[in-house]
């Protein structure tokens, strides 16, 4: 078996990469959704639940969990 090749970085390289530029990304802003944007996303996931063998309440008890404010009603 060959052995693997191993980058090698040196111990100057990695201090001045961390002291300059190894900063984390900022975190992304979320997107507002519009409701019809929501519901064409929401579509497979709740499809999916209902063919597991959810119920279409206990679909939307765990939409209002998620914070999307849902109703069985409609």
């Amino acid at each position: 078996m060959r052995p693997k090749t191993m980058l090698k970085f040196s111990v100057t390289a990695v201090q001045v990469e961390r002291d300059a530029g190894g900063h984390t990304p900022a975190p992304k802003t979320p997107k507002a959704l519009c409701l019809g944007e929501v519901i064409q996303s929401l579509n497979p996931t709740i499809r999916n639940l209902i063919a597991r063998g959810y119920s279409r309440l206990q679909v939307t008890e765990l939409l209002n969990e998620q914070g999307v404010p849902a109703s069985w009603a409609c």
